[in-house]
């Protein structure tokens, strides 16, 4: 298994990224896309030891999905 150490940099560069295609897709009412993004939140929040604001985010993606009947698919 490889363990990759991201910098605090790559970190908010990729936190900003999705919080701007969050909003992109709260804008344009795609919510599917919303709760995809969501999710990269949350796994990216716990990645950066923020386990309080990646639950919040990945409970938001998590109740999206049962609201519109889909599964999120995590990646491997």
């Amino acid at each position: 298994i490889e363990s990759r150490q991201d910098s605090p940099g790559e970190l908010v560069a990729a936190e900003s990224a999705y919080r701007a295609a969050l909003a992109v897709a709260q804008e344009l009412e795609m919510r599917p896309l919303a709760a995809y993004c969501r999710l990269g939140l949350g796994l990216l929040l716990a990645r950066a030891g923020q386990p309080a604001m990646a639950d919040e985010q990945m409970s938001a993606a998590n109740a999206m999905a049962g609201e519109m009947d889909i599964q999120l698919l995590r990646p491997a």
